[in-house]
């Protein structure tokens, strides 16, 4: 080569940002490997850049399409270079063509779009290609945990009460991502607490779908939810991909969850159930619901909120110790106001629940 010959590396810097601003597309990664100053006038491209503030994509079967919500300061910028012939305010509805061509989007597109809200459509996405469903596994293997969520639902009362309960090294990702405007609230031991309220179904079905969306684990789920159905079919629905490790239900609600709690139990592998009584005498049935999920679960523990008689605590205990003998679960745990008692299939059992029991209190 000759030094009057041109190539690439060669170009004039004016030249160079012309090129860039032209629609390289997938190249642009390619051309930040061309030499040095490729890369830096590729940063300061991306740097100068207006912001998208919302992007939503939705991928349904049918009539699938894209909402775009920009500043009306950047209207002209967006129009001219990615919209074109389309107005805003206007829908855009993707063609056939179009919909094929999310497979052709680059790794950094795919990944904003997998974390803007697109709720159920997870699943869809997934369907794209192989590299949608790599992203979208990556995506929930970043995110942070949850300690507890409780979820209380009255249809007859019209609300939702939701509590989220999560360490304090997550309290920024939780609050832009999740609650918004409702700010945590310190509770002691690293752990925080937020409590929501929602007044109508979508708004409560809206508020988990995000939440699920930005968690990839949660450690316990409480479930008070009475009469509506409806409402645990969606949650079930869009909580497909988050690890639950246990689920606890109250004796007031127990009869609506129970079929459901086993397909969520199965489908999530949960390891624990807990059953907490606010009564004095727990309700007609729950042992027999206690018998059918102890061979589901290795772990289950009892709760009794309030005082029960001593003749009552003997009773849980024999009952605990035949659910040893006569069920597939590891351990049963009875919790009363006076006592505990821990029964355990193996004496290593005992041991191991010792050091999660003090490393927890360590955590939490």
């Amino acid at each position: 080569m000759t030094e009057h010959e041109l190539n690439l590396s060669s170009l004039p810097l004016d030249i160079i940002r012309l090129i860039i601003r032209s629609n390289i597309g997938e190249r642009m990664e390619n051309a930040r490997l061309i030499t040095p100053t490729w890369n830096i006038l590729i940063n300061e491209y991306f740097e100068e850049l207006p912001p998208l503030r919302d992007l939503i994509l939705y991928l349904g079967e049918d009539n699938p399409h894209i909402y775009l919500l920009v500043l009306k300061s950047h209207r002209t910028h967006f129009e001219k270079n990615i919209l074109r012939d389309i107005i805003f305010h206007e829908r855009y509805n993707m063609t056939q063509e179009n919909e094929r061509n999310l497979t052709l989007l680059p790794r950094d597109i795919i990944r904003l779009i997998i974390r803007s809200n697109i709720g159920e459509r997870m699943e869809n996405a997934r369907l794209i290609s192989p590299t949608w469903n790599i992203l979208i596994n990556q995506h929930f293997e970043e995110l942070p945990s949850l300690s507890i969520l409780h979820i209380r639902w009255r249809a007859d009362q019209n609300y939702a009460f939701i509590s989220l309960y999560v360490h304090k090294k997550y309290r920024c990702h939780f609050e832009k991502n999740v609650t918004r405007d409702t700010p945590f609230r310190d509770i002691g031991n690293e752990m925080l607490r937020a409590s929501i309220k929602l007044l109508t179904f979508q708004s409560a079905f809206a508020f988990l779908t995000r939440l699920f969306q930005f968690t990839n684990k949660i450690s316990l789920m409480y479930f008070e939810i009475f009469e509506d159905m409806d409402v645990i079919e969606h949650i079930i629905k869009c909580m497909r991909n988050i690890e639950i490790e246990g689920f606890a239900i109250f004796d007031g609600s127990y009869q609506n969850v129970q079929l459901s709690l086993e397909r969520m139990c199965s489908r999530h592998k949960s390891n624990t159930l807990e059953f907490i009584s606010r009564k004095n005498d727990p309700v007609e049935g729950w042992g027999d619901l206690i018998q059918k999920f102890a061979n589901l679960l290795p772990i289950i523990y009892i709760y009794f909120v309030h005082h029960i008689s001593e003749v009552s605590t003997l009773s849980w205990e024999t009952f605990a110790q035949d659910l040893i003998a006569r069920t597939s679960t590891n351990e049963v745990h009875i919790i009363t106001q006076c006592s505990s008692s821990h029964y355990f299939r193996e004496p290593w059992m005992e041991i191991f629940h010792t050091f999660r029991e003090y490393f927890d209190h360590k955590l939490y």
